[in-house]
């Protein structure tokens, strides 16, 4: 074989120097390392520009290509001139906090929001013990109280007064109340004093007695109405005097976000909540504290793109189900696992929405689950964070749900020709989810054309890798081994890489 190797390069011809019109290869400019791979670049053209569903890419070449540099390089270029995609936060459901909330935001809103919730929990957290110690409140809940007691008193008092009419006392005990027989001078009667009386006497007084004891304990009755109602009032003064404390600040972001309506519904959740929870901003040991209400405010900004230009490229070296859609992280409390919505992380499909995720798919089909949640991914047209777990239904541990984030963005497979032609024959939704192929060329024509582009993709590699420049004796020396290595004196290989 050797020998026939040698036989098959004989004749190959030595490359002039006089061919090209440099020195060294520091005077050539940078080579687009996709020239001479028309077809390819022609089908990355096409695949970016379709926006319908299933037009991701698979490109295809061998290993020494530099596939990812290759890529990376022309959507990088390409994602500049393409529009920024929203920021993607989650925010607490205060209806159902086991299915967190996303929020689409422009970008760099994000960031302004989170620290504007920040604010506006720091304001409340003296505004709020201001009002309620103020002397308004108090003066109004004293008049409440006031007003309340004299009802009570005045219900048991129409009672002392008509027992009075009738020659009766009411006399308050240790015990509650008791009705007794008065003397002509209002004191109580005696018991021997009472047997004394006529017995038409007795009798009239032990019915109205017993009359006045009816009607006393239906003023009785109405004491937990009247303490109910004293409830009502103080609630409905408490809810009056935390709406003076909250509206302004809550007004002034409901004016500064005026047009976007996840965020309206957000401040319009928390304002009812710390309405219905305002004993928890006066209770000495409320139930739930007003720093868990605090806590709510805020938002998860999963993906911040303020310093983002153009879309996204996000190239995902370890393609696991969690690296993919997020995951939901835990804390221990008291020996038990916690979670919400504030845990909840982004994967890359999150980080790439609105651009490119760039896969190497030998590593994706290594990953347990990875495949089927990306093509699940890929169909649903949406990103549900969740447990590999979770998808495949092996538990029921109660968890959170978050809301499902709407997906749009090109999936770029890079692999072998093997693995492309495994996946069309043994996956059938392999060519509906991925109908770009983009197949890079092996070898180049080896001509006067192609000859001086090689010489700027030497002089790219060289520039790239930090190494002294080459002349063009040397620069002719690697084109002449990039023939032996096409095993043809009249084409170049087109890898990279050996």
């Amino acid at each position: 074989m050797a020998g026939e190797a040698t036989g098959r390069h004989a004749g190959l011809s030595r490359l002039p120097e006089d061919t090209f019109d440099f020195e060294v290869t520091s005077e050539l400019e940078s080579l687009d390392m996709l020239s001479g791979h028309t077809r390819a670049r022609d089908a990355l053209d096409f695949g970016t520009s379709m926006r319908s569903e299933g037009f991701n890419l698979y490109v295809l070449g061998h290993p020494g290509h530099g596939k990812h540099q290759l890529v990376g390089r022309f959507l990088a270029e390409r994602s500049r001139s393409e529009p920024t995609p929203p920021d993607i936060a989650y925010r607490y459901n205060f209806e159902d906090p086991s299915q967190p909330l996303h929020l689409l935001l422009p970008n760099g809103m994000g960031r302004m929001l989170r620290t504007d919730l920040e604010l506006l929990a720091e304001e409340l957290r003296s505004a709020i013990p201001a009002v309620f110690e103020g002397d308004e409140y108090q003066n109004r809940l004293h008049e409440l109280k006031q007003a309340m007691g004299e009802r009570q008193r005045d219900n048991v008092e129409a009672v002392r007064r008509e027992a009075r009419e009738h020659d009766i006392l009411l006399l308050s005990t240790p015990n509650g109340f008791t009705f007794a027989p008065a003397t002509a001078d209002d004191k109580m009667m005696t018991p021997e004093e009472f047997e004394q009386l006529e017995r038409d006497e007795r009798e009239r007084i032990e019915g109205t007695v017993q009359v006045l004891q009816k009607k006393l304990a239906q003023a009785i009755r109405r004491m937990p109405r009247l303490a109910k109602q004293l409830r009502e009032q103080i609630t409905a003064l408490n809810q009056e005097m935390l709406q003076t404390a909250i509206e302004a600040p809550l007004a002034e972001l409901e004016e500064r976000y005026t047009d976007h309506d996840g965020i309206q519904d957000h401040l319009g959740a928390i304002r009812e909540a710390m309405v219905l929870h305002v004993d928890s901003f006066i209770a000495d040991e409320p139930e739930m504290p007003p720093e868990a209400i605090f806590s709510r405010f805020q938002i998860n900004l999963i993906v911040d793109n303020t310093d983002c230009e153009g879309a996204p490229v996000i190239y995902l070296d370890l393609p696991t189900h969690q690296h993919l859609v997020g995951r939901i992280e835990h804390h221990v409390h008291n020996g038990t696992l916690l979670t919400d919505y504030s845990l909840i992380r982004a994967g890359g499909l999150h980080r790439a929405n609105g651009g490119y995720l760039v896969v190497d798919v030998r590593a994706l089909l290594m990953h347990a689950g990875a495949w089927e949640t990306l093509k699940r991914v890929l169909r649903a047209g949406e990103i549900r964070t969740e447990s590999l777990e979770q998808a495949y239904g092996l538990i029921s541990t109660t968890t959170l749900e978050p809301e499902p984030v709407p997906l749009d963005l090109k999936v770029v497979l890079l692999g072998e020709r093997l693995f492309y032609y495994l996946l069309c024959e043994n996956d059938p939704d392999f060519l509906e989810l991925f109908k770009v192929q983009a197949d890079l060329e092996d070898e180049l024509e080896r001509n006067h054309g192609n000859q001086p582009l090689y010489a700027r993709m030497v002089a790219t590699l060289a520039r790239e890798s930090a190494l002294r420049p080459l002349d063009r004796s040397a620069v002719a020396a690697v084109i002449e081994r990039a023939s032996r290595l096409a095993d043809d004196q009249s084409k170049l290989t087109a890898r990279h890489r050996p």
